[in-house]
């Protein structure tokens, strides 16, 4: 921001307020009296045109003068002033003098009451009690919680203007111990007063995997790590580093600590997997005999069971977390029976399919 503007920055105007002293400042026209948030929009604008046009706006410059007023004086200074123009230059001497009597003993009636209202309410304002009440001795925060200072004021002087000098510096993602001043000011005396702030750390760091489970033959293949999505503290940020895992026959334990000691801790759920050797020899595998139809003979030779031509079509069947191997299985064979009974195929067997790491992933229905 630059140097014009820096007397101005911390008094609490509107937005509207601030577009027009800053316009004003930009046209070089000296706001000084005139800056002041307790002026409407409309006095600010009849004041700031005011002194554009050339207007001596002594006396003018309170707050308490209705816009009205303000505006009907204003015009009357602008009316006289064009006595001026050079319409009427021509007769000016003939009636200049008696005008010009009445326009000082008119202005001086008005400046003088103007005035004298003026230093009444001004003079009063030096001997005013500034005073500014919190609605608490102490504010006590959570690490990363904003500081709002205007909410823990409980009363104040209406006319008076309150900012806030060193909001910046309380920074809530550093725990400890700060002072907050308020600054109060009603144009003529001002002070400053203070309220501890006391920024806390509490929370513990959040710990997320990528997965809530994880299936694997062999526990001695687990990376623990690899399963974190992300560590963080509001505080210290990114604790992945400080995380210490362990390994136990059915879950892998995550915990880590803050420097203020809140600690978190995340578990994730493992399923050890039968080898792929060991799968296959206890997979059961079955057959479904279809049945002769024709009446058996008692004969000498052995029975012919008659061949069915192949309709049914092979599938997989993977293995689903909330599911065990058993259930899986028991879902393959019973899609094979239901084909065998149907005719679609001679037998129906159900063997264990790995990925491309050697992962068992399912049960593969295959008929002949």
């Amino acid at each position: 921001m630059e140097d014009k503007y820096q007397r101005y920055q911390n008094t609490a105007f509107t937005s509207q307020q601030w577009y027009i002293i800053k316009k004003a400042i930009d046209d070089d026209i000296e706001v000084k009296d005139i800056a002041d948030p307790r002026f409407s929009v409309e006095q600010l604008t009849l004041l700031i045109d005011a002194r554009r046009s050339g207007i001596d706006l002594s006396g003018l410059t309170d707050p308490d003068i209705k816009e009205e007023q303000l505006k009907q004086i204003l015009e009357k200074i602008a009316n006289e002033m064009g006595l001026y123009d050079e319409h009427y230059e021509k007769v000016r001497r003939k009636w200049l003098r008696n005008i010009t009597w009445m326009l000082i003993i008119g202005s001086v009636i008005t400046i003088i009451a103007s005035m004298l209202y003026i230093t009444k309410d001004e003079w009063l304002k030096y001997f005013e009690e500034l005073y500014l009440r919190f609605d608490r001795e102490t504010v006590q925060l959570e690490a990363g919680e904003p500081f709002e200072p205007a909410s823990y004021i409980r009363s104040y002087d209406p006319e008076a203007v309150i900012t806030f000098p060193n909001r910046e510096e309380i920074d809530t993602k550093k725990p400890g111990t700060y002072w907050a001043v308020y600054h109060i000011s009603n144009g003529k005396k001002e002070k400053d007063m203070k309220l501890l702030v006391e920024v806390k750390d509490t929370k513990a760091p959040v710990i997320r995997l990528n997965r809530s489970s994880v299936s694997v033959s062999d526990s001695s293949d687990l990376k623990a790590k690899d399963y974190i999505d992300s560590v963080m503290d509001i505080v210290d940020g990114d604790l992945r580093s400080k995380t210490t895992t362990k390994i136990t026959k059915d879950t892998i334990i995550y915990e880590v600590a803050d420097k203020h000691g809140n600690k978190a801790r995340k578990t994730l759920d493992i399923h050890i997997e039968k080898s792929k050797s060991d799968k296959a020899e206890n997979v059961p595998k079955t057959e479904i005999p279809q049945k002769d139809t024709m009446t058996q003979q008692k004969q000498e030779a052995e029975p012919v069971e008659k061949d069915v031509h192949v309709t049914a079509q092979s599938r997989s069947f993977p293995f689903v977390e909330g599911r065990s191997f058993d259930q899986t299985y028991q879902e393959c064979m019973t899609a094979g029976n239901a084909a065998v009974s149907a005719g679609q195929a001679n037998t129906a067997s159900c063997t264990v399919y790995d990925d491309e790491n050697g992962i068992h992933k399912g049960y593969a229905l295959n008929f002949n």
